[in-house]
């Protein structure tokens, strides 16, 4: 059963984090084939900042049914994320890859615009 403490608890959890950011940067090492541009953007900018999560992803794999029902909470708030498998992550991330890339309209990489002063 689905976990609505678990699932928004998940979003605070650091070592859940870090599982989906693992699974963000594995899934953007494909970027060079990546069709869609967003999806690509995506994917460079998790690149160019490793460390930094995209929290719509975090959060659509929160909430996947099978991930939320492992995510364990406790009276007092506690949150435990270590039944969540890691292939449920990869899964989601790539499920969701091309959705939250939407948000992405830029190419991280192209060189700045000039603007005049």
């Amino acid at each position: 059963m689905m976990s609505l403490l678990g699932t928004q608890r998940a979003l605070d959890d650091q070592n859940f984090k870090w599982r989906v950011m693992g699974a963000s940067l594995n899934h953007s090492s494909g970027f060079a084939n990546m069709t869609v541009a967003q999806g690509k953007y995506f994917a460079l900018t998790t690149i160019l900042s490793p460390q930094i999560p995209d929290m719509t992803m975090v959060a659509f794999v929160a909430m996947d049914p099978t991930i939320s029902a492992a995510i364990v909470t406790t009276e007092d708030g506690t949150v435990d994320t270590s039944a969540v498998t890691d292939a449920d992550i990869q899964r989601v991330v790539a499920a969701r890859w091309a959705l939250v890339g939407n948000k992405y309209k830029t190419d991280p990489l192209a060189p700045p615009v000039a603007t005049s002063p």
